[in-house]
């Protein structure tokens, strides 16, 4: 995600070409359930990895969070193949807690 590497939204939307306001809506969001979703996908990697290994926080939340999709996904693929390209896996992995309103988070 180019955001956790320090782009801003309208970097980001020139990048993947889509409006500004989009992107940055989608920030906000990704920013606001970072946690969650950080949560959710090391809960999914030890799941499928009982052996993964603790990682070292950046203080970044966008980081850890992206971090935590990553390993998720690889003890996916380490475990079961690579049942479908990465993104889907984490989208699989971690449903719609990315970009869902904190307010309808069950």
């Amino acid at each position: 995600m180019a955001a956790a590497t320090g782009l801003g939204h309208r970097r980001v939307a020139e990048h993947v070409g889509l409006p500004a306001t989009t992107v940055r809506g989608w920030l906000r969001r990704a920013r606001a359930n970072s946690e969650a979703v950080r949560v959710a996908a090391t809960v999914r990697a030890h799941a499928l990895d009982p052996m993964a290994h603790a990682f070292e926080p950046t203080g970044a939340a966008i980081s850890d969070m992206t971090d935590a999709i990553g390993r998720a996904v690889s003890a996916h693929i380490v475990r079961l193949g690579p049942l479908a390209p990465p993104w889907h896996l984490a989208v699989a992995l971690i449903g719609r807690l990315l970009l869902t309103p904190a307010r309808h988070r069950a």
